[in-house]
């Protein structure tokens, strides 16, 4: 299956389009994918301009049988819409410009990537590095869970 259709899936799924405050559409989910890939390449320290365009990653399909590639985009794009959208409970968050979900959108990724203080250090080892969509997104929702600053 392709990012865009994924991801218009998942959108659907359960009480989304209300918790997040956008209507469940084709064109909308398209666009909020849009501030996904537009807030990775921003914490990108690198040129991005030869990444391909969003319209080009929208008809790419997911790793084959269940599988996850943090390298390859439309996997990381699909998980972090995912777990972002998922977990996203404010209506209005889409909208604010500062303090809005580019910063969650930033966190997830870095949790992603880096583990329960990706967002403070890079330097532990986050839950992308596993196999499968599944596997790699129930270790994101925990290390988002986690209070790493709990005693």
């Amino acid at each position: 299956m392709n990012l865009l259709d994924y991801c218009l899936e998942k959108y659907l799924t359960g009480n989304r389009p209300n918790r997040n405050g956008i209507d469940g559409t084709r064109e909308n989910v398209e666009r909020m994918l849009g501030v996904v890939y537009s807030t990775l390449k921003k914490g990108i320290q690198g040129d991005t301009s030869t990444y391909p365009k969003l319209e080009n990653l929208l008809q790419l399909d997911l790793s084959a049988g269940g599988g996850f590639k943090a390298q390859y985009l439309p996997d990381l794009l699909a998980l972090v819409f995912d777990v972002v959208t998922d977990n996203n409970h404010n209506p209005e968050l889409w909208f604010q410009s500062v303090g809005g979900i580019d910063d969650e959108i930033s966190a997830t990724i870095s949790k992603l990537l880096y583990g329960p203080m990706g967002h403070v250090t890079n330097s532990g080892i986050g839950s992308a590095h596993g196999k499968t969509y599944e596997s790699v997104r129930a270790n994101l929702m925990h290390d988002i869970d986690t209070n790493p600053f709990a005693g």
